[in-house]
């Protein structure tokens, strides 16, 4: 039977290591699901090329594919949830038992972050959000989030002062699952706020 060009096939195995076979995107896409010492490999190859598990070629999937993503995904989360206000989009970013670590407090789950999403919009309702990333690891990304807009309304005693915030997130956000799970966070929000008043 004829097979179609994004089909992945996968071929007899090479020393006990999973091999795939496909077109480019296929094997660009395709996710070998076969537990090697409680890893999940991921095979890529280039163009009309088959791989097997060997060394540099089958990488750990959770090590390779996510971190490949999840720049992206730290990204889109700031866009979505933060600048945009979509409380509806927190699950696809955020894990349901979600931990954040902040200044001595910490806050759990969806309604936490949907709590400091309202509560930073009130205050600046034209959030601009940056992200810079600064390293990754097997699990865990360290990433710093540059914050700006003017602040219109109050926020945590601080009336508002009319005139623009800069502030800085330091964050290291853990992954699990492909989404965001655990979150450490130093912020000079405070700091600014308190200039910005007595300026």
């Amino acid at each position: 039977m004829a097979r179609a060009s994004g089909e992945v096939k996968r071929t007899a195995p090479h020393r006990q290591w999973p091999c795939i076979e496909g077109s480019p995107r296929a094997l660009r896409l395709a996710i070998v699901a076969q537990r090697r010492a409680r890893h999940l490999y991921i095979a890529l190859a280039p163009p009309n090329q088959r791989v097997c598990g060997m060394s540099v070629s089958v990488l750990n999937a959770e090590s390779h594919f996510m971190t490949t993503t999840w720049p992206a995904h730290l990204r889109q989360a700031n866009d979505t949830v933060l600048e945009q206000g979509r409380r509806e989009a927190i699950s696809d970013f955020f894990a349901t038992g979600y931990v954040a670590h902040m200044s001595g407090q910490t806050m759990k789950g969806h309604d936490a972050v949907a709590g400091v999403m309202d509560a930073l919009r009130r205050a600046v309702p034209e959030l601009k959000v940056d992200v810079n990333i600064l390293v990754q690891g097997d699990d865990r990304i360290a990433w710093l989030r540059t914050c700006r807009g003017t602040q219109a309304g109050a926020f945590k005693g601080f009336p508002a002062s009319g005139k623009e915030l800069v502030w800085r997130d330091m964050v290291v956000s853990r992954f699990e699952r492909g989404l965001i799970a655990e979150e450490w966070v130093v912020t000079d929000l405070a700091e600014r706020l308190l200039l910005a008043r007595k300026g």
